[in-house]
């Protein structure tokens, strides 16, 4: 069939206008499939750098996603090469980080006044600290506490919080060591690592 190729590259140049659209961009990204190959880890890289590249304008799209509290957990089909990022939400929250600015510390903000994941609750800490040193710094320690709160009640494994208490501990104030002294008869070993990693 003679069309065949002009219609694949028809096909091929609509696809890359597309993608220079932030909310194509991320609803690409919210199908992404659980188990990347190498060529899914490709275009996920690719998508990202373009949603950075796009600065402010991708924020909203990316709001609007985090806001649906959708995730798709990233594994990788190579041994040889490890995913990316843990998920998706992760990969739109570094993006967000790159881009800096006010607008994207406002939906870094939403995020962890929302999110009980205690992998995002770190990442946020570390991005707004990178970001804003000091200024968030109540905020981050009230949402890690809240979720270690939590966790009590619910008995989840500490394995899971580890990322909360590495946190803590690389940015530990005398409020927050305080706190992490009075966890220790719920978390030891955890709240040991974060008093142990703490600034002198």
């Amino acid at each position: 069939n003679a069309s065949s190729p002009a219609k694949a590259e028809t096909e091929r140049a609509t696809e890359e206008l597309s993608r220079r659209d932030p909310e194509f961009l991320v609803n690409a990204l919210s199908h992404t499939p659980k188990q990347l190959s190498i060529e899914d880890m490709d275009q996920l890289d690719r998508d990202l750098r373009s949603l950075v590249a796009m600065g402010v304008e991708a924020i909203p799209s990316i709001r609007d996603y985090l806001n649906q509290f959708e995730d798709i957990p990233l594994t990788s089909a190579d041994r040889a090469k490890p995913a990316p990022y843990p998920s998706v939400r992760l990969a739109l929250l570094d993006v967000l980080k790159q881009i800096g600015g006010p607008e994207a510390i406002e939906v870094e903000l939403e995020v962890l006044e929302q999110t009980t994941a205690p992998k995002e609750i770190a990442f946020l800490g570390v991005a707004l600290e990178e970001q804003a040193p000091g200024q968030y710094m109540d905020k981050l320690r009230n949402s890690a506490f809240e979720v270690l709160g939590m966790a009590v009640e619910k008995q989840l494994p500490g394995p899971e919080l580890a990322p909360i208490f590495k946190f803590l501990g690389s940015q530990a104030d005398d409020t927050t060591i305080t706190a992490l002294e009075e966890s220790l008869p719920a978390w030891e070993r955890y709240a040991m690592m974060s008093l142990a990693s703490a600034p002198e």
